[in-house]
């Protein structure tokens, strides 16, 4: 019971240092966190195609190694066949073992690193581009809008429907609008760091105090944070995207 709970901490102790290493929140230096991220997310993804190579290679030796034989050794049938279910049986072996946790581990890395590699380090350049594009739109609507201005600063006494000074709120807010953003912007990335700090640090006592915390039986509760690891991974993941 002891040894499952001390291998329960050191998984949640991997989890932090691995999560530390990638957006850098252990140490100071010149590596902005989504930098950081998409270089640890790439990794990632190295190391899914690699595990996915090996698979592949494995499978591909045992098959012609398998046509080799029977090929050479048509002669000896009795041998040809049992070489050949020997083979059978050992890549059946590799898959239900060895083999399926590689496919269940590739598949966890390919997710992770479409997360980390991609889809968090592009969303403050499309949020850019979001609001690049809301701002053509106030131009255009703005320019449509100028006549109906116009109208109303000919009309004395504010009889026209609406405020005059909601036109000029309106020109001042087109004028101001790409400093704003693009201050935002660039302000995003100086904050980002320890934002991203305090919610790292947040999901880590969330993942601890929640994953399997109704088992008593510290056996059963190390088998379900192992489990179910990757999916706080995902549940991190939105976090920080809600951060940004």
């Amino acid at each position: 019971d002891e040894l499952a709970t001390d291998y329960t901490q050191k998984v949640f102790d991997a989890e932090k240092l691995l999560i530390e290493t990638i957006t850098g929140t252990n140490e100071t230096n010149n590596v902005d966190a989504l930098t950081r991220m998409q270089m640890t997310g790439e990794t990632i993804a190295g190391l899914s195609l690699a595990m996915t190579a090996m698979h592949k290679l494995v499978l591909t030796v045992l098959a012609v190694l398998q046509l080799t034989v029977g090929s050479v050794a048509s002669g000896f049938t009795g041998f040809a066949f049992d070489f050949s279910n020997a083979i059978d049986a050992f890549r059946n072996l590799y898959l239900d073992t060895l083999g399926g946790w590689v496919i269940e581990g590739v598949d966890a890395l390919f997710s992770i690193s479409r997360l980390f590699a991609v889809v968090i380090p592009t969303m403050p350049y499309v949020f850019l581009a979001l609001a690049a594009v809301g701002w053509i739109m106030q131009v255009i609507q703005t320019a449509f809008g100028m006549p109906l201005f116009f109208i109303m600063h000919a009309i004395p006494e504010k009889s026209f429907v609406g405020n005059q000074a909601q036109g000029w709120v309106t020109v001042v807010s087109l004028a101001f609008r790409p400093i704003i953003i693009l201050a935002a912007f660039f302000l995003s990335f100086a904050i980002y760091d320890p934002v991203l700090t305090y919610v790292s640090q947040a999901y880590f006592s969330l993942h601890q105090g929640i994953a399997a915390s109704g088992f008593d039986n510290s056996v059963a509760r190390f088998f379900i944070v192992v489990s179910t690891f990757k999916y706080y991974w995902f549940v991190y993941a939105g976090i920080v995207m809600l951060s940004l």
